[in-house]
C-alpha cells in the first residue's frame, strides 16, 4: 500500500517510525515502509468492521458511536444538527502507562 495523504501518521513522525523498524528489524526502509502500511490498514479495516483491537500492555484500538445532537454555531449562535459518527479511540495499557510515568504509584486493589 503506497503512502498517500490520508495516512493516519504524521509525514515526519512516520518517516521516523519507518527509520526505527528499519533499523531495528529489517534493515531496509523499503521493507519498514511496506510493513508498517500493513499494520495501519489492518488496524483501519478492523476498526472499519467494528472489531476492537487488544495489544496486551500495549493499549486498546475501538469505535465509539456518537449520537446525533443539536449543537450551535459559536460565530452565529444558530443551531445546527450534529450527525451520529463514529470515531476511533484508543486506551493506553498498562505497560505504556508505566513507561510514560516510571514514578507512578500503583493503586491496590481492595479484596
Amino acid at each position: 500500500m503506497p503512502a498517500s495523504s490520508k495516512t493516519p501518521v504524521e509525514p515526519s513522525a512516520r518517516n521516523e517510525l519507518i527509520k526505527y523498524i528499519a533499523k531495528e528489524a529489517t534493515g531496509n526502509q523499503e521493507k519498514a515502509r511496506h510493513i508498517l502500511d500493513v499494520v495501519l490498514a489492518g488496524i483501519m479495516k478492523s476498526l472499519k468492521e467494528g472489531h476492537t483491537l487488544r495489544f496486551l500492555g500495549f493499549g486498546t484500538f475501538s469505535v465509539q458511536n456518537s449520537a446525533a445532537r443539536t449543537g450551535r454555531n459559536p460565530r452565529t449562535g444558530a443551531s445546527i444538527e450534529i450527525a451520529a459518527n463514529k470515531r476511533a479511540v484508543f486506551k493506553a495499557g498498562k505497560d505504556m502507562k508505566d513507561a510514560l510515568n516510571p514514578g507512578r504509584k500503583q493503586k491496590k486493589k481492595n479484596s
